[in-house]
C-alpha cells in the first residue's frame, strides 16, 4: 500500500507558497544578522524627544520624524475650478490618451549622450568587421562596409532608447492635465511640507518654478505657505500649457473671471537679470525633458544661482528619474569642493561671479539625504532607485474613493553649511517591515552607509520600538547613539558618484541589446505605437510639469 505524506498531499500552490515562504525566511534572518547594527543598549530614542514621549505630550504614532502627509485631497477651490473648465470638454475621449501618456512619461529615459552613441555603434561594428565607422572620415568605403555600416545603425535604432522631444499644444496640455495633475500635486505637496515641518521659521516670499506646466507648485505652496508668497515666477516654454495653468487659476476662464492669485507670473524664459533670486526653486519632472547632459547640468547650475534657500528637484520614481537627480546632486556638491580648494579668493572664476553678483554660497543636501558623502543606493552597484510613495485620489473630480500611489524621487538642496545642531536622524528608505516583537527598518544613515536594523523593545527600548513600528517608508527615524555605535564614515573623494553613474550608464549601453525601447514597453500593456505617436508626434523641446 502506498503511504502519502502530508506533504504531498498538500495543493501545489500551497507547496510553492511554503518554499518560497522557507527562503524568504532564511535570506531575511542572514541579512538581519549580517547587517543589523543598532547595538544593544547603546540605541535609544533621542533624547530631545524622550521626555516629550514620556509625557504623552507628543504620541508615538506622530514623533517629529514623520515626514507622511497621508493621502492627499487637492485643494476645494481647484475641484471647484477644474468642473467649471471641463464643462464642454472631450474628457471621455481624451481619458484613453491620458493613460498612454502617464506609462510613457513613466517610462522615460534621459536621451542617449553622443559619446555613447558612438561607443556603442563601435561595438557592433567590431563584431561585423567594419575597422571604422566615423561618419566624417574622407576615405572611400567599400561597398561591403557600407551595407554592414547600415546594419550598424539600425541595430542601434531597435536597441538605443529613442529619446524624442514633446511638444504640448493644447490637445496634449489637456491630456497632461488628466494624466498628471493629481500625481504632480501631490508629490509637490509632500516634499514641500517636509521644508515646513523641518524648517518651521522658513516663509517663502518669492518662489521658482521651472517647468511649470499646470501649476501644481503655485497651488501647494499656496496652501503651505498661506498668504505669504508676494510673487510666483512660472517658466514653460509652452504656451497653451500657460494658458491652461491661467484659465484654471481663474476658476476656469481667464476672460470671465479674476485670478484666484494676483501674484502669478507666467514666462517662457528664466529671468535674465543675475541678481534676481528666490527664496524657493521648484524643479518638478523637468530634467528628463532636457536634450542632453550639458543642458541639464547648465540648467542646474542657473537654478542654483537664482537660489537663495531652497533648490527642490523632483523626479520619477524609476532609476533614469534617480540618476538625473544624482547628476545635480553631485554639481552641486561639487561647487563646494572648488571652493574649499580655492585659497584667499586668487581663483579668478570665482571673483567674477561675485562681482556679477551671482550667489555663489556652498550647500548641501537637506533632504532625504542626512549627509553630503557619496550615495549610499549608488554604492550597491544595483539598479534599484532611491524612490518614495505618495498616496492621492486620482479623480481630479473627487469621486473616487480608492486612493492611488505615486513613486517619485526627490532631493532637496539647501544654501549655506550643514547646521551641527541639526539632528541627523537616519531616513527610512524602505517600507518598514513590523514582525512579531521586533521591527526590520532599512536606513540612509548620517555617515552616508546603508543599513539593515532589527529593533526590538527588550534591546532598544520601548519609546523607540514604538516610533520605529509606527514609522513609514520616507520618515526619519529618532535615534540617538553612541559613539562606539557609529559606523566608521567614508570620506567623499572627488567625482566618487560621477565614476559610478558613469559605470552604471556604461553597464546599461552594453545589455541595451537584450532590451526594448519604452514604446514597445506600452505596447506590451495594450497601446499600439501608432497610438503613442499621436501622443508624443511632432514635438519639440520643452520642461513642464
Amino acid at each position: 500500500m502506498a503511504t502519502y505524506s502530508v506533504w504531498s498531499m498538500r495543493p501545489l500552490c500551497a507547496q510553492k507558497k511554503a518554499v518560497f515562504e522557507t527562503i524568504r525566511r532564511a535570506r531575511f534572518e542572514t541579512n538581519s544578522r549580517g547587517l543589523a547594527t543598532i547595538v544593544k543598549h547603546q540605541t535609544r530614542v533621542d533624547e530631545n524627544i524622550k521626555e516629550k514621549l514620556e509625557n504623552k505630550d507628543v504620541k508615538h504614532k506622530r514623533h517629529v520624524g514623520v515626514q507622511g502627509v497621508g493621502t492627499v485631497i487637492l485643494p476645494k477651490i481647484l475641484v471647484k475650478s477644474l468642473k467649471n473648465y471641463m464643462q464642454g470638454q472631450p474628457v471621455k475621449q481624451l481619458q484613453p490618451h491620458a493613460d498612454a501618456m502617464a506609462r510613457y512619461l513613466w517610462c522615460r529615459k534621459r536621451p542617449v549622450e553622443e559619446t555613447d552613441i558612438k561607443k556603442q555603434a563601435r561595438g557592433y561594428a567590431e563584431k561585423l568587421g567594419v575597422a571604422d565607422i566615423d561618419e566624417d572620415s574622407e576615405i572611400e568605403v567599400p561597398k561591403e562596409s557600407k551595407k554592414k555600416m547600415t546594419t550598424v545603425m539600425k541595430k542601434l535604432k531597435q536597441h538605443l532608447y529613442n529619446w524624442q522631444p514633446i511638444k504640448y499644444d493644447e490637445t496634449k496640455s489637456m491630456t497632461y492635465l488628466l494624466a498628471r495633475l493629481a500625481p504632480n500635486y501631490a508629490v509637490t505637496y509632500r516634499v514641500l511640507n517636509e521644508i515646513k515641518k523641518r524648517v518651521p521659521d522658513f516663509r517663502p516670499q518669492a518662489v521658482l518654478d521651472f517647468g511649470s506646466g499646470l501649476g501644481s507648485t503655485v497651488w501647494a505652496t499656496d496652501v503651505l505657505w498661506k498668504n505669504s508668497v508676494q510673487q510666483f515666477y512660472c517658466v514653460d516654454t509652452s504656451k497653451d500649457m500657460h494658458n491652461l495653468a491661467e484659465d484654471i487659476l481663474c476658476g476656469g476662464s481667464k476672460e470671465e473671471n479674476k485670478p484666484y492669485l494676483d501674484t502669478v507670473f507666467f514666462r517662457h524664459f528664466l529671468p535674465i537679470g543675475s541678481r534676481v533670486t528666490f527664496d524657493l526653486t521648484v524643479s518638478a519632472y523637468a530634467l528628463l525633458e532636457l536634450p542632453n547632459k550639458q543642458e541639464r547640468i547648465k540648467t542646474i547650475e542657473n537654478l542654483w544661482n537664482k537660489t537663495d534657500q531652497f533648490l527642490v528637484l523632483i523626479e520619477n520614481g524609476t532609476f533614469e528619474g534617480f540618476l538625473a537627480l544624482m547628476e545635480a546632486r553631485d554639481f552641486v556638491l561639487a561647487q563646494k569642493e572648488v571652493k574649499e580648494q580655492s585659497v584667499d579668493g586668487e581663483d579668478r572664476l570665482q571673483e567674477e561671479r561675485n562681482r556679477l553678483g551671482l550667489n555663489t554660497q556652498v550647500g548641501h543636501v537637506f533632504a532625504p539625504c542626512q549627509h553630503d558623502y557619496a550615495c549610499g543606493v549608488l554604492n550597491k552597484g544595483t539598479k534599484v532607485p532611491c524612490n518614495f510613495e505618495q498616496k492621492f485620489f486620482p479623480e481630479l473630480l473627487g469621486n473616487s474613493a480608492v486612493p492611488s500611489r505615486e513613486r517619485f524621487s526627490y532631493i532637496v538642496l539647501r544654501k549655506g553649511d550643514r547646521q551641527t545642531k541639526d539632528a541627523h536622524w537616519p531616513r527610512i528608505t524602505q517600507p518598514v517591515m513590523p514582525r512579531s516583537k521586533h521591527v526590520v527598518c532599512q536606513l540612509c544613515c548620517a555617515n552616508g552607509q546603508l543599513e539593515q536594523a532589527t529593533i526590538t523593545k527588550t534591546k532598544h527600548g520601548r519609546d523607540l520600538y514604538r516610533c520605529a513600528r509606527t514609522s513609514s517608508w520616507g520618515d526619519l527615524l529618532p535615534i540617538s547613539r553612541s559613539e562606539g555605535d557609529m559606523l566608521p564614515v567614508t570620506e567623499p573623494t572627488k567625482s566618487d558618484n560621477k565614476e559610478l553613474l558613469h559605470s552604471i550608464e556604461m553597464n546599461e549601453m552594453e545589455q541595451s541589446e537584450s532590451g526594448l525601447d519604452d514604446k514597445r514597453t506600452i505596447s506590451q500593456e495594450g497601446q499600439s505605437n501608432e497610438q503613442v505617436n499621436e501622443i508624443v508626434a511632432h514635438e519639440s523641446p520643452v520642461e513642464r510639469r
